[in-house]
């Protein structure tokens, strides 16, 4: 299973974040004019972690999941439930086996350009992005 999957079932199976976002939870980039709110999702450097005795012991991923809203708060609120659907998981989804994700920050941002619905101009949207290191088996 690749882990972009196992990130997106973690999120996905949250009742939480569901309710919300309900399956508006995207790898990479948000599709053209998709509705709000939604959640993308990056898996970026892998860094093994080898020891004097194995030449593969785990891996260290970053992980990055920003909300996309059009309010202000809202984007904080669903930060803080990515943030807790994900903060100290430990366990295996499907086939990969995580043994802790750490929480290493959150910063809020705006795209004035960003196009919601059918508005050519767009109206903007509030993100926050919350970043995350894991580790895995």
């Amino acid at each position: 299973m690749a882990l972009s999957t196992a990130i997106y079932t973690l999120l996905h199976n949250n009742a939480t974040i569901a309710a919300v976002v309900e399956d508006r939870i995207y790898p990479g980039v948000v599709p053209f004019n998709a509705s709000l709110p939604c959640i993308v999702y990056e898996i970026g450097d892998i860094q093994p972690n080898p020891t004097q005795d194995d030449d593969y012991v785990w891996d260290r991923v970053n992980v990055t999941v920003t909300v996309i809203t059009t309010q202000y708060l809202l984007s904080e609120t669903y930060a803080t439930n990515v943030r807790t659907a994900l903060c100290r998981y430990k366990g295996t989804v499907d086939t990969e086996v995580i043994e802790t994700i750490i929480f290493d920050g959150m910063q809020p941002g705006y795209e004035p350009d960003f196009t919601i619905g059918t508005s050519p101009t767009g109206q903007g949207a509030f993100t926050r992005t919350v970043n995350f290191t894991l580790i895995r088996t």
